[in-house]
């Protein structure tokens, strides 16, 4: 990881500022479900993978690793409860 991606966000480098490093795998077939499974160690992850390929022979089973974490705070003036700051009285129909 780059210094770079760990500025934060602004209009000049247009970037999504790096929350925290996370480090977690989770294993993966294209022709599977989608993961639900959370490895703690990669080790965890390499020995669920070729369980499941001994159990599925000819599949490929493959380990992802999650490395960072990733978001935009909420602008300071919209509120987090969904509803609109200046909400009219009423609404022109």
């Amino acid at each position: 990881m780059t210094d770079a991606s760990l500025q934060p966000y602004s209009e000049e480098n247009k970037r999504v500022p790096v929350i925290e490093p996370v480090s977690f795998w989770f294993v993966w077939n294209k022709h599977g479900r989608t993961p639900k499974y959370r490895h703690d160690t990669y080790q965890s992850a390499v020995e669920e993978a070729t369980r499941l390929a001994e159990q599925h022979r000819g599949a490929k089973f493959i380990v992802l690793e999650a490395v960072s974490k990733h978001g935009v705070p909420y602008p300071s003036d919209v509120p987090t409860s969904g509803e609109p700051v200046n909400k009219p009285d009423k609404v022109a129909v």
